[in-house]
């Protein structure tokens, strides 16, 4: 790790992070005002003009402005949302690109990164701690109040807001040389800790499969760029871990800490060979867009539970294939991460997990309509992604020009 660099960061640049630490945080459910607030600092300092408009930028303002003016053109969806889709993603993307071009080294980008996923996370944790606190872990009802507002808010909706700290065992495997600080290393464990408390009270199944899958995700990252010799070790600690879990914890749900999924993995309609009982939603859904390609009604049968789907029951067949082109870029982006390096970097690493997180989450949540701030993080992530590409491929291109200039 490269000790006492320091980022000299702009002006611009700080309030952009301040405004969108905010912004993860919502305070009061008015966190979307500190995304104007963006929105007004890119273009009062002209930062859109320089290069940062791409064409992954313009695919996700085309799909956003489609998606924005069903909003305006039906009442009934909340006309007060339309700006909030239209400009709020496609801001968060250029900021992306905006902090990793401003800071000087990938450490600084992972804690930044991180930071804003603990942020979106704090409201949930408050929630749910104070929840415990007043009336015990074990209770019927899953959802908690909202410390915000003080309603009671769904668990699935609360659930949300961990998503990236799910990622934290797997940026553990990645990252523990790097991150050398005892006290950093048990921060992390401590968040996810807490997290995971939060979670098993929640009885959220999605972002126990989101911690498994990232898990996963980082092994294969980090088999694919290790040695033999490495791998095996590795390989070994996994199976010990693994054969000590099946050995001495106990995954009985009538346990006062898997209560909350009992219920759930009894049901018909809940189990998890269902998805929850998405499967059959997204079938429906399939069906309806060839019978009504401008979108249906919500009371048709609810939210889809996948971006995709819900974006076609919206804004129809062409808010879908805008939002598709914008998935097919980003897609390829990431696979483009996956195979830069040699060696396993950290931040490399991390970009890689929050990417499956956030996509993980997209097949199975309402994600625009319940989860947007999760949505227009991702759209964070991905300007993050496009600018360390365009950094590690320049810097790739300069070493080889070098050798070429040396050799001859």
């Amino acid at each position: 790790m490269v000790k006492n660099r320091k980022n000299n960061l702009k002006a611009q640049t700080k309030i952009l992070i301040v405004f969108l630490v905010l912004y993860a945080l919502d305070p009061m459910t008015y966190g979307f005002v500190f995304g104007y607030l963006i929105s007004i600092l890119l273009v009062a300092h002209l930062l859109v003009l320089k290069g940062l408009f791409d064409r992954l930028a313009l695919s996700l303002l085309l799909f956003s402005g489609i998606y924005a003016l069903f909003y305006a053109t039906d009442p009934s969806l909340g006309s007060q949302f339309v700006l909030i889709y239209a400009f709020i993603p496609t801001t968060l993307y250029i900021s992306g690109k905006i902090l990793q071009k401003e800071l000087n080294y990938d450490l600084s980008a992972f804690w930044l990164l991180f930071f804003v996923g603990f942020v979106f996370s704090l409201p949930g944790i408050i929630s749910i701690l104070m929840d415990i606190s007043a009336n015990g872990f074990v209770k019927i009802k899953r959802d908690v109040t909202n410390i915000w507002t003080g309603e009671l808010q769904s668990a699935t909706n609360v659930a949300s807001g961990f998503a990236l700290n799910m990622c934290i065992p797997g940026l553990l495997l990645l990252g523990w040389k790097t991150i050398q600080k005892k006290s950093h290393q048990f921060f992390l464990i401590g968040v996810y800790v807490v997290s995971l408390i939060c979670v098993l009270r929640l009885g959220s199944r999605t972002q126990i499969a989101l911690s498994v899958f990232t898990v996963i995700v980082a092994v294969f990252y980090k088999l694919r760029k290790q040695s033999a010799r490495q791998n095996v070790g590795l390989i070994f600690l996994i199976f010990l871990s693994v054969n000590v879990a099946v050995s001495y914890v106990t995954l009985d749900t009538d346990t006062e800490l898997l209560s909350a999924y009992a219920d759930r993995a009894n049901s018909q309609t809940n189990s998890a060979s269902t998805a929850g009982g998405r499967t059959q939603k997204w079938e429906k859904s399939i069906a309806q867009m060839f019978k009504e390609p401008l979108g249906w009604d919500l009371k048709e049968f609810g939210f889809s539970h996948n971006l995709w789907l819900d974006t076609a029951r919206v804004g129809g067949i062409l808010a879908l294939f805008l939002l598709l082109l914008f998935t097919i870029g980003s897609s390829k982006k990431i696979y483009k991460l996956y195979k830069l390096h040699n060696q396993p970097k950290l931040l490399n690493g991390q970009l890689i997990l929050y990417c499956t997180c956030f996509f993980l989450s997209f097949f199975v949540e309402p994600i625009l309509e319940g989860y947007f701030i999760l949505f227009s993080l991702f759209c964070l992530t991905m300007g993050f992604v496009s600018t360390y590409l365009e950094k590690e491929l320049q810097s790739e291109q300069n070493m080889e020009t070098a050798i070429v200039n040396d050799s001859a």
